[in-house]
């Protein structure tokens, strides 16, 4: 499909660290174009810590082959592995590799931000916005906006718009089919609530909106800067 259509699609891969052949995947799917790994640990039960899950990570350094990992809960799906949930192990596991110079590009989606607030704690989303704008500001460390104009994550996005110190940090995402939600941002909107709503394409919706309420033009251009084109 991606092949089918290079200007429309980019090629997502995900490759579980624990497999024996992992790092011999990695590099297929690397000669076949992908842009990025995906995980949800919480799901695929990964642990940062975990010799082979470093080996990878030090692969995709040196492949310069993003990682997209989702921190904090995940209700679509079956949790395997709860205590997954908190980025802390993969903050450790990416500080010992920046030690060493071998630090992937990794970004976290959706910001580790947490479901039903405010009767879930947010404690990951604090510990991640407090390393990347600390000791992981000027590494490789990143996180996507996807899915935060959704009714159940609109209070974190209104809450990222007042830290501009994380800005430098984000990456637009839709998460489609996940909608945005004009009508959560109704007041920060104000003129701007009627065209943004009059857009039909979810996906333009979702730019419109996250533009409209201020964030800057780098965070809508900065996966192009991240995601591995060549070889």
């Amino acid at each position: 499909m991606c092949r089918r259509h290079p200007d429309r699609l980019l090629f997502g891969a995900s490759i579980h660290p624990y497999r024996g052949n992992a790092l011999a995947l990695l590099d297929d799917v690397a000669a076949a174009g992908a842009v990025l790994v995906k995980w949800l640990p919480v799901v695929q039960n990964i642990d940062a810590r975990d010799l082979r899950t470093v080996g990878f990570l030090r692969r995709c350094a040196e492949l310069r082959m993003p990682l997209l990992v989702h921190y904090g809960p995940e209700f679509t799906l079956g949790t395997s592995r709860p205590c997954a949930a908190d980025p802390a192990p993969m903050l450790q596991t990416l500080r010992e590799l920046r030690r060493q110079n071998a630090m992937p590009t990794v970004i976290v989606a959706h910001l580790a931000t947490p479901l039903l607030w405010p009767f879930t704690p947010a404690v990951h989303f604090h510990r991640l916005a407090k390393a990347l704008t600390g000791e992981f500001a000027d590494a490789p460390l990143y996180a996507d906006i996807a899915a935060l104009a959704s009714p159940s994550k609109a209070h974190w996005l209104a809450k990222i718009l007042d830290m501009p110190a994380l800005w430098p940090k984000l990456v637009h995402g839709s998460d489609f089919p996940i909608p945005a939600v004009p009508l959560m941002f109704r007041g920060r909107l104000g003129a701007s609530y009627a065209p943004v709503t009059a857009e039909k394409n979810w996906i333009d919706r979702d730019y419109a909106l996250k533009r409209s309420l201020g964030l800057p033009d780098p965070v809508f251009a900065r996966a192009g800067t991240l995601l591995r084109t060549s070889g």
